[in-house]
């Protein structure tokens, strides 16, 4: 079954990139003169890239995109306005109609996966307003807690109803930092028709990097600066349990996380067990400062590269901090994600204290 639905996806791919691509077309209301509209396509995690615009004329737009733009999430976006409209380049023709400052709701129509975006927004609206109900009503916690909760189950069916729908997978990839590789593996084998599509690619790259710092890998090896000038390399440290900690002198968890980092130190280093604080920061004064201030006395080292643009914490797929890892002897991650009291237990069962 999976292989005639993975046939059929293939053939609709051949199909769109044989034809002749998308027009785009609608009308918006509420301009202010004859603004250009702009199809944006998301670049990494914040930038947007305009692959097409036109002119409106009287609130219509008419634009056509090629066959190389077919199959993917844009949206559009007005001149002079914030507000934006999600869509799907279906091949023939998909309509927007909506309204400006809430041009979020606009209505699109144009193929299944459009007709996907209509539910979800139409559900969002609902909810939105439920909830500011419940809160000028002074609702307590619980009713919150069941709004999200349905939210969450309408997420959850809207994801899991289709293995071939191209937004449905695009809408994962939204909080794909947070999944564990579990999640991410049961995910690519729902969406596995779609092996192939960049959505899937991105998703697949994600779980190889988590793969790759989950319990029972070997810790990616780096080499970094010390506060002192000069270098220190993970691999090491192999004949000691470490705690591999990611860090920032401008994160203040981070830096409330450190009374408990010392407590472990303190406790286990004789036993055998060494921290290694890896900062992302990006000026050596505050990183340096922060060390002496916080009395970081066990290894520290940074590549002074800044957030996630440094390739250690793009390795270990740091997209907040603070990150923990606890590694073996043999430098097999044995834990990661813990915190405080908790991380400290773990390393009361290693040391046997």
């Amino acid at each position: 079954m999976l292989s005639v639905v993975a046939a059929a996806v293939g053939m609709l791919f051949a199909a769109s990139c044989a034809d002749s691509g998308c027009k785009l077309e609608g009308v918006i209301g509420n301009l202010d003169g004859n603004p250009s509209v702009y199809v944006l396509a998301k670049v990494g995690e914040y930038g947007r890239d305009t692959v097409a615009t036109a002119k409106t004329e009287n609130g219509g737009f008419t634009l056509q995109l090629p066959d190389s733009l077919i199959g993917r999430v844009y949206e559009l976006a007005v001149e002079g306005s914030r507000s934006t409209a999600q869509f799907v380049s279906e091949r023939g023709t998909v309509r927007i109609e909506g309204e400006l400052p809430d041009f979020y709701f606009a209505r699109v129509s144009g193929g299944k996966e459009n007709a996907r975006i209509n539910l979800m927004r139409d559900f969002n609206r609902d909810l939105n307003k439920r909830r500011h109900q419940a809160f000028v009503a002074k609702s307590g916690p619980s009713v919150m807690a069941a709004l999200n909760d349905e939210y969450d189950r309408f997420l959850d069916s809207m994801t899991y109803a289709d293995p071939t729908s191209i937004h449905a997978l695009y809408t994962v990839l939204g909080p794909v930092t947070m999944y564990k590789i579990g999640k991410l593996d049961s995910l690519l084998a729902f969406f596995a028709p779609l092996a192939g599509h960049p959505y899937y690619n991105e998703l697949k790259a994600r779980a190889d990097i988590v793969r790759s710092v989950s319990p029972g890998a070997i810790a990616p090896d780096f080499t970094a600066r010390t506060p002192d000038g000069g270098t220190i390399r993970l691999s090491d440290l192999r004949g000691k349990y470490v705690l591999l900690d990611f860090w920032a002198s401008w994160c203040v968890p981070c830096r409330a996380e450190t009374v408990h980092t010392r407590k472990l130190y303190e406790a286990f280093h004789k036993s055998g067990l060494e921290v290694l604080s890896f900062s992302l920061d990006s000026k050596a004064e505050d990183w340096k400062r922060a060390i002496e201030e916080d009395e970081m006395v066990w290894l520290n080292a940074s590549d002074l590269v800044g957030g996630k643009l440094s390739p250690v914490a793009q390795a270990y797929g740091i997209d907040g901090i603070p990150a923990i890892w606890l590694i073996d002897p043999d430098g097999r991650i044995i834990a990661e994600g813990l915190r405080g009291e908790k991380l400290y237990e773990r390393c009361s069962e290693l040391f046997g204290e």
